[in-house]
């Protein structure tokens, strides 16, 4: 009998995680938007990277990338008000 998925908790306002199963010592996710019940991408171990990344089948970020996009993202919003 096969690894079933994990399926994980929400995370942040719109999206969800579910752990697909391998056979290696790393792990990866898709990443879903749950409002739309749309794939995002996925998350995996990027040999290239050495680190896990988030890919969306066109353009890959690790976890610097992401977090240097949210803190431009919340400063523009700062802007506005």
């Amino acid at each position: 009998m096969g690894q079933k998925a994990t399926i994980y908790p929400i995370i942040g306002k719109h999206l969800s995680l579910i752990e697909i199963p391998t056979k290696g010592k790393t792990k990866k996710w898709e990443v879903w938007n749950h409002t739309k019940d749309e794939h995002l991408g996925e998350i995996a171990w990027d040999g290239g990277w050495r680190k896990y990344v988030f890919d969306d089948g066109y353009l890959k970020f690790d976890a610097d990338c992401l977090f240097a996009l949210g803190n431009f993202l919340k400063k523009e919003m700062e802007k506005r008000k």
